[in-house]
């Protein structure tokens, strides 16, 4: 769970929180498959479930190698 100010509907910062549950695993990473924002009375806001995710699609592995660093 998190909380803070957040901006709400109207755009104006209100305290809220949110919470982050039913983590699964994801080719290995943890993600919250649902996450839900709260009001400051506790009061449901809106609630988002993932239903599919693929990590890095189109995205080529030597983009994430580093490069050589030289000191001069």
């Amino acid at each position: 769970r998190t909380a803070g100010d957040m901006v709400n509907m109207q755009g104006e910062k209100e305290p809220m929180s949110m919470t982050f549950k039913d983590y699964k695993k994801v080719d290995d990473i943890a993600l919250a498959h649902t996450v839900a924002q709260y009001n400051q009375e506790g009061g449901m806001i809106w609630e988002a479930t993932l239903k599919t995710a693929k990590n890095n699609t189109g995205v080529d592995d030597s983009i994430f190698m580093r490069s050589e660093i030289t000191a001069k």
